[in-house]
This record gives C-alpha cells, structure tokens and sequence, in this order.
C-alpha cells in the first residue's frame, strides 16, 4: 500500500465521519424543534388555563366580563378600564400564540381551535365594541388576523357564555 493509497482511505474516512455528523446534528435539531414545539404548547396552555382559573373562580371578574361583553358602553368608568385589562390579558395570550404560529411552533390544528375562541370571545356585541377601541395596541399582523378571523364567522346571533 502506498502514501497515495493510505491518503486516499484517509480522506474516505474523513468523508464518512462528516455524513456521520451531519446525520447526527439533523436528528439533534429534529428533536430540539419537537421538544420546543411541546414546550411552547404547555407554556401557552399554562397561562391559558391559570387565566381562566382566575377568570371562573371571582364571581365579579365573571360579572364584568358577561356585562362587558354584552353592552361595553353599559359600564362605568372604572368598569371599563377593568373590563379592559381583562380582555387585554386574553387577548396578549391570543397574540403571543399567533406569533407562535406565525413561528411554525404551534400547529395549524391548534390555531384553528384558538381562532375558534377568538371568534366566540369578539362574538358578543360589548367585547366587539373593546376591540374597536383597543386593537390599535396589538402588532398589525395580528390585527390582520383577527378581521380574518371576524370575516369568516357566518352572520349568526353571538353566543354569550
């Protein structure tokens, strides 16, 4: 065996361990991308479900926001700025996970279901009401969305719960 011959097996091995890393740097990204999909999944859920813990377990959070959603222009001043704040805390969560779409990190399956809540929470003549007023404060893609969003309900009556 030559130095040409030796060199030659040298660069095949050089070449195999290459592809080797390149296929094992691919199933660690792989993994990684699934393992932050899950985690933005479960953070997103978390804050979902811990606001609306606090949202069905103080009857007067419930109240205001059945009376907000039905007449906004129904309540008093400082009913409206709470009103408000309760509604901007929802509605940061639906921002925050259209980005997480927008991302690719949440599915389409799971957007669709909160473009369903969405649609149900801006049903309700009150909570259309805020949104007119407030939506200048949320990022224009997301905006966008939601005349989407409101553009696709078909014309029933809202659906209060």
């Amino acid at each position: 065996m030559t130095l040409g011959d030796l060199g030659n097996i040298g660069e095949f091995i050089s070449a195999v361990a290459v592809v080797v890393s390149l296929i094992y740097l691919a199933v660690q990204v792989s993994q990684n991308t699934r393992m932050m999909k899950v985690s933005t999944h479960h953070a997103l859920n978390t804050s979902y479900n811990a606001l609306h813990v606090a949202y069905g377990t103080d009857p007067a959070v419930s109240s205001l926001l059945n009376r907000g959603s039905a007449d906004y222009s129904q309540l008093d001043r400082d009913e409206r700025l709470r009103y408000a704040l309760l509604m901007r805390a929802s509605f940061g969560l639906h921002s925050d996970m259209f980005l997480q779409f927008r991302e690719r990190l949440i599915s389409e399956e799971d957007w669709a279901s909160q473009s369903r809540s969405i649609a149900r929470a801006l049903a309700p003549p009150g909570a259309r009401a805020w949104w007119e007023r407030d939506a200048e404060i949320y990022p224009e893609h997301f905006r966008q969305e939601i005349v989407r969003i409101i553009a696709a309900q078909p014309g029933d009556e809202p659906v209060v719960e």
